[in-house]
């Protein structure tokens, strides 16, 4: 069997998965008006440093529309993850851990797969991939066993 010619590097990014650049620009819009609403939570709860971050994360997401309504897909994606990446950060660092900031970072992953500019899922291998998998899940069991050992929480 013959493996598929993965997509040109030369093509440029606006013109491969025209699809995915239609969700990302309904993405922006969703995340800006949550971002609205979180100001206008973090105010009424008396936090404002984490009330005036949204402001500026509006101000990202609607800078990264209007690129993506140019076709700057490059700057749109850019703005994007260093929003969700510091806004994650900050969410952190300011209210803790147990908040739970993190977990916006994990709606990168599947963005990868299906932007298809670093993941060709034409060439993926199951097989390979669940062995990886399973040692992940393997080591992660471990170090729960250990920690519990410990006295400590998972």
């Amino acid at each position: 069997m013959s493996r598929p010619k993965p997509m040109s590097a030369r093509e440029p990014i606006r013109e491969r998965r025209p699809q995915f650049w239609q969700v990302a620009k309904r993405c922006c819009q969703i995340a800006a008006t949550v971002d609205v609403a979180f100001f206008f939570l973090f105010h009424l709860l008396g936090s404002p440093i984490l009330a005036w971050v949204n402001v500026v994360s509006v101000t990202m997401y609607v800078v990264a529309y209007r690129a993506l309504a140019r076709k700057q897909n490059g700057l749109a994606m850019s703005l994007i993850w260093a929003e969700v990446i510091i806004h994650a950060g900050l969410g952190v660092l300011l209210i803790g851990w147990e908040s739970g900031f993190h977990y916006f970072l994990l709606m990168f992953i599947p963005a990868l797969f299906v932007s298809g500019d670093i993941v060709d899922l034409r060439l993926f291998d199951e097989e390979e991939a669940l062995s990886k998998a399973e040692a992940f899940t393997e080591t992660m069991d471990h170090f729960r066993e250990e920690r519990e050992k410990a006295g400590m929480a998972w």
